[in-house]
């Protein structure tokens, strides 16, 4: 005890950080993170069209101003520079795991058709997003 008394402030904290470090190389830590999804209730979602909002909803939803909702498009960023939907955020598919939608906002997610944004769907609600839908159709349905 005598000799932590006569360390200073810096080499307490730096000799904690160094005893910390030392834990985290040896911990054992799972990779990702895991959330139990009821494929039943997912199913049931898609088959009551829960899942999804069409382009007449989204386009007043635009035209009233909503704010409520966040709109990404899961294309390529080229793709998004060429056209998209006014409003709408780019967020590529690969990169939407990355941390840039917040699990308490309601998330409308589209690409060109609708696959990528259903693959985007599963992975957000597969991972505890609560309010995420897509655009029925896509892009194409929206030109449309």
């Amino acid at each position: 005890m005598r000799f932590l008394s006569k360390l200073t402030l810096n080499q307490k904290l730096g000799a904690l950080a160094l005893a910390l470090g030392a834990l985290a190389v040896f911990a054992n830590v799972a990779p990702g993170h895991t959330v139990k999804v009821d494929a039943r209730e997912l199913l049931t979602s898609v088959e009551r069209t829960e899942d999804h909002v069409t382009p007449p909803e989204l386009a007043a939803w635009i035209v009233e101003g909503r704010a409520d909702y966040r709109l990404v498009d899961v294309r390529d960023e080229k793709a998004f520079a060429e056209y998209h939907v006014p409003g709408a955020s780019s967020i590529p598919l690969a990169t939407v795991l990355d941390g840039a939608l917040s699990r308490t906002d309601k998330v409308v997610l589209y690409g060109d058709g609708g696959v990528h944004a259903a693959q985007a769907w599963m992975l957000l609600k597969g991972r505890g997003y609560p309010r995420v839908y897509t655009l029925q159709g896509g892009l194409d349905a929206w030109k449309d």
